[in-house]
């Protein structure tokens, strides 16, 4: 039989990063990431940044791993919640430009960056 690798950490970032776009749902940067395409670079940036880890099955097995959890303590669990929110700004600016097409103009003129603080 033949095994694959699957990186059960982006399960875990990807389930954090809907918990925290959820947090604040009136920030338009969530409709921002309602877009796949950026909900895809966020996630990425996320996981270029955060220790993964992976674990490796047979390809039988594939369809029923689906780890709710990565293996996270407080502190990396902290560190996730960081880098996700870091990577938010950051995907945000360099995609300033696309914004216009994803989230309605706003009323204050402050650009996308200027949502966090």
């Amino acid at each position: 039989m033949s095994k694959m690798i699957v990186n059960v950490t982006q399960h875990s970032i990807a389930q954090e990063i809907e918990r925290i776009l959820e947090q604040c749902p009136n920030h338009p940067y969530q409709q921002a990431f309602a877009h796949p395409d950026l909900r895809q670079e966020l996630l990425v940036w996320v996981l270029n940044r955060v220790p993964s880890v992976f674990m490796t099955i047979e390809e039988s097995e594939a369809a029923i791993v689906h780890p709710d959890d990565a293996p996270y303590c407080h502190d990396q669990r902290s560190c996730l919640e960081y880098a996700i929110r870091q990577g938010i700004q950051e995907v945000l600016s360099q995609n300033q430009q696309k914004m216009e097409q994803y989230i309605p103009e706003q009323p204050s003129g402050q650009p996308a960056t200027h949502w966090f603080g």
